[in-house]
């Protein structure tokens, strides 16, 4: 059984004081599988929304683990 495609977006750490948002994109449907990423979780959100409306992906949040 194959998993549907989906678009997860994330937080990435990167080194002690940053990060960004990233949202990584299915293969498929005119859509390379690559990825957005930005510090802004606001525009993250609204690209992968675009995405998601025009080709039916579901959006998977994954809640950063703070620690």
């Amino acid at each position: 059984m194959t998993t549907p495609p989906t678009i997860r977006i994330l937080w990435r750490r990167y080194g002690r004081h940053g990060g960004r948002w990233r949202a990584d994109l299915p293969p498929g449907n005119g859509v390379d599988s690559g990825s957005i990423e930005s510090t802004s979780r606001d525009t993250v959100e609204r690209l992968a929304g675009i995405v998601a409306d025009r080709y039916g992906y579901p959006i998977v949040r994954e809640e950063p683990i703070h620690g």
